[in-house]
C-alpha cells in the first residue's frame, strides 16, 4: 500500500472489514473526528487503501471514481465489484485491480451515510495488520482536539434494509 497520508477526499486510509469498522467511522465523521466530504467530486484517483464515508444528498448526487467495475456481488454485509479493464476481447477482471465494497448505514444523526473502501487482494495482510490502530487512531484524534469520543458503536449507526 502506498503513503498512509490521507488524499483530500479520503475519511481514512486502510480498509473497512466489517460492519463495526463502517459504523465506527460514521460515527466519527458525526462526531468531527474524522473528515466526510458534502460535495461530490468529480472522477477522483482512488488508491487500494483510500476509504470515503458520506452522508448520502437528497438531490441525488452520486460518488464518481475514476474505475470501470464489474457488477456488484453480496459479500457478507457488503456490495463488493471488481475492477475491469476493457480491450478488444471486451471486459475482464483486472489482474491484482482494486476491490470496492460499500455499505449504507443509518448514522445516530438519522441521516444516511455511505462508506467506499477500495483495496488489492494482495494488500489486505497489510490492511489487517493496520486495522488494530483503527480504534486507536480515532480516539487519538480526539483527544488532539480536546474530548474524547462519546458513542458506542454498537448502538449508533444501524445498516439500512434492502
Amino acid at each position: 500500500m502506498a503513503s498512509t497520508t490521507l488524499l483530500p477526499f479520503e475519511s481514512y486510509y486502510g480498509a473497512i472489514l466489517n460492519r463495526d469498522d463502517v459504523t465506527l467511522l460514521v460515527e466519527a465523521c458525526i462526531a468531527g473526528l474524522a473528515t466526510s466530504f458534502t460535495t461530490v467530486p468529480r472522477k477522483v484517483q482512488v488508491r487500494s487503501g483510500s476509504v470515503v464515508a458520506f452522508r448520502e444528498r437528497e438531490d441525488g448526487a452520486r460518488w464518481r471514481d475514476s474505475n470501470r467495475w464489474s457488477p456488484s456481488k453480496v459479500q457478507g454485509c457488503f456490495l463488493q465489484y471488481q475492477e475491469v479493464e476493457v480491450g478488444p476481447w471486451g471486459k475482464r477482471i483486472k489482474t491484482d485491480g482494486l476491490i470496492k465494497r460499500t455499505l449504507t448505514v443509518i448514522g445516530s444523526d438519522g441521516g444516511r451515510w455511505r462508506v467506499i473502501g477500495y483495496f488489492r487482494q494482495k494488500d489486505l495482510g497489510k490492511v489487517r495488520s493496520r486495522k488494530s490502530c483503527f480504534f486507536g487512531v480515532v480516539y487519538h484524534r480526539a483527544e488532539l482536539r480536546g474530548r474524547k469520543p462519546q458513542f458506542d458503536i454498537r448502538r449508533k449507526a444501524r445498516t439500512v434494509p434492502k
